[in-house]
């Protein structure tokens, strides 16, 4: 026998307002909340590239109107910080912080970090894309895309942890591009 939902009832979250009688669907956990889902949804973004970077103002007004509250973008030299904590000040937004050894080393990403402040990052992530064209055109990748990635990747992880708790930074993992099985296999 399966399992009834209606719409309303899962956007609710609520048990009360679900009807659950045995069936496949009976052991899936209940929904939460629906503001821990909307607090959850995060977009891509490049804050120091184009078009973001001359419409800063607009972006920073449409941002805070909209109810986002996460963004994830490369932590990079050229970042303006400044713009970042703003977004954090004003709509309270938290950064899921990109890092490569493309743009930085890792004593430069704890100095970025200190500058920013760990409370206005939600987690770290590896490099991203490393199996892309543009990252296996670096110099830097000809010993091997994913010896480079795993090894910055240890060492972002070493760093962090020597001052930073996994409770208080989370760390995530490189990404890959268009999520290639094999490529996958490499960053073990």
């Amino acid at each position: 026998e399966m399992t009834s939902l209606s719409r309303r009832a899962i956007l609710r979250g609520g048990a009360a307002s679900m009807m659950l009688r045995p069936g496949p669907l009976a052991a899936l956990p209940l929904p939460g909340p629906s503001d821990s889902f909307t607090d959850s949804v995060g977009v891509n973004v490049h804050i120091s590239s184009e078009p973001y970077a001359s419409n800063f103002d607009r972006f920073h007004d449409l941002l805070a109107a909209s109810g986002i509250r996460h963004l994830r973008d490369e932590l990079r030299p050229g970042n303006d910080l400044d713009r970042w904590r703003a977004l954090n000040k004003r709509a309270n937004i938290l950064f899921n912080l990109v890092v490569s050894p493309a743009t930085n080393t890792v004593p430069e990403m704890m100095t970025y970090l200190a500058a920013l402040g760990t409370e206005r990052i939600s987690a770290m992530e590896g490099q991203n894309e490393g199996n892309s064209d543009w990252f296996l055109s670096l110099p830097l990748a000809k010993s091997g895309w994913s010896n480079v990635v795993v090894n910055y990747q240890r060492e972002v992880h070493h760093a962090l942890r020597a001052r930073y708790q996994a409770t208080e930074l989370l760390r995530l993992s490189p990404r890959v591009n268009n999520w290639k099985t094999p490529d996958v296999s490499l960053l073990r």
